[in-house]
C-alpha cells in the first residue's frame, strides 16, 4: 500500500520514515488527528440528527 511512507516495526506497529524514535511527540499527530476526526464526526452526526428531528 504505502510502503514508501511507512515501514513495519518488529512489534507490528508502523511508524513514518523520518520521525525519530526518540521523539516524545511520535504518534501525537496521529492521536490528535483521530481525536479531531472523531469529534468532527460526532458533531456532524449531532447536527444532522437535530436537523432531521426538526429541532432548532
Amino acid at each position: 500500500m504505502i510502503r514508501r511512507l511507512s515501514h513495519s516495526r518488529p512489534d507490528g506497529s508502523t511508524t513514518r520514515v523520518g520521525v525519530t524514535r526518540r521523539s516524545p511527540f511520535m504518534g501525537m499527530e496521529e492521536v490528535l488527528r483521530q481525536w479531531w476526526w472523531m469529534s468532527h464526526l460526532a458533531l456532524t452526526t449531532l447536527l444532522m440528527h437535530q436537523r432531521l428531528c426538526g429541532k432548532p
